[in-house]
């Protein structure tokens, strides 16, 4: 598996705070409500808890927010790579350093357990922005 957007339009950048505005500029401050980066489907509560787990663990490593979301997506079953979509050569070079961050499985677990996909996750967002048709399965392992 490839997946794309790895960083949910720059949610797991740990810019965003809960009770503020996007921050000018950012992909969601200009995310219309139908738009998979649209505030009111990424700044919920459940993915401010994975982003207060991944500040607890990049300081315990000396790491930042993006670098421990890309390692722990490193860690999923089945993922060869991530696509990630860097906007400057710094964040590109960031970026790069999850390579080398290892995961205990409790921190790991830290990370996965506010926010688990959910059932039938991507459909829902193919269904809306695409057209196809739901699905009513899952289309991952149990």
């Amino acid at each position: 598996m490839l997946p794309w957007g790895p960083l949910g339009a720059g949610f797991l950048s740990g810019r965003y705070r809960r009770g503020e505005a996007m921050p000018e500029g950012s992909r969601m401050a200009g995310a219309a409500d139908d738009l998979e980066e649209a505030p009111a489907r990424r700044a919920i509560e459940r993915n401010f808890a994975v982003v207060d787990a991944a500040h607890e663990i990049a300081a315990a490593h000396g790491a930042t927010v993006p670098q421990v979301a890309i390692a722990w997506l490193l860690g999923v079953e089945g993922v060869a790579a991530p696509i990630v979509g860097p906007r400057t050569p710094e964040h590109l070079e960031d970026l790069l350093g999850a390579a080398t961050l290892e995961l205990s499985s409790e921190q790991w677990a830290a990370l996965a357990a506010p926010a688990p996909p959910p059932e039938v996750y991507p459909q829902r967002m193919l269904a809306e922005q695409v057209g196809l048709e739901r699905v009513t399965g899952p289309l991952r392992r149990p």
